[in-house]
């Protein structure tokens, strides 16, 4: 009867933390999943982050090329406009 007694006291004992080790096993693999959730949200953002300033960046020089393409036609307008006056005081 004695045997009987302790080896279930010893089943209620094993029961018992079984059930602790998956309450730790199911936190473990929350916290996982939360980690792994808050990795991909600061990648996502950082990859936001990164397009977007390489956006402004391929903006910025297309601008500036602009710029200075408008810069050389005006030059080379100039230029034709004192060459054409040339030409019509030699006539």
């Amino acid at each position: 009867m004695i045997k009987i007694i302790l080896i279930t006291l010893s089943l209620f004992i094993m029961l018992a933390s079984c059930e602790q080790t998956q309450k730790g096993v199911e936190q473990d693999i929350k916290n996982t999943t939360d980690n792994v959730k808050n990795q991909l949200n600061k990648i996502d953002d950082a990859a936001k982050k990164n397009s977007k300033d390489f956006g402004d960046k391929i903006k910025e020089e297309s601008d500036h090329l602009g710029d200075s393409a408008k810069s050389a036609v005006d030059k080379v307008n100039k230029k034709a406009d004192k060459v054409m006056k040339d030409l019509q005081t030699d006539n």
